[in-house]
């Protein structure tokens, strides 16, 4: 995670989701105290550096912004690249989110044959 503060400012909802989520991971690491302006780069180098594969759903009309700059710092490692949005014909854009409205053949751990 980027920072513990990170949820500093947000909506009290958005607070509670964030919490939930967070206490069903088996650990979290974060990469700073504080928000800093590199603070979201801090994490997602430290995301790929402990990690084999890249799942992302990176649109392909990018030409910049923290998801490309992350795949392509994961490529440049040899981090297999698993796209979703290039491999889950059902990901639909709602709004500035995505969602999955069929099950990929194999469901995602179909794409995450490792």
């Amino acid at each position: 995670l980027p920072c513990r503060e990170q949820t500093k400012g947000w909506p009290e909802v958005e607070k509670r989701q964030y919490q939930a989520i967070l206490e069903q991971a088996d650990k979290a690491v974060y990469t700073g105290d504080s928000y800093t302006s590199g603070c979201m780069q801090r994490r997602n180098r430290f995301m790929v550096d402990h990690s084999a594969v890249c799942v992302c759903c990176l649109q392909g009309d990018r030409t910049r912004g923290g998801t490309l700059y992350t795949v392509r710092y994961a490529a440049s490692q040899g981090l297999r690249i698993i796209n979703l949005a290039e491999e889950s014909p059902g990901l639909q854009p709602v709004g500035e989110q995505l969602r999955l409205q069929e099950a990929s053949p194999g469901g995602l751990w179909g794409l995450l044959d490792v």
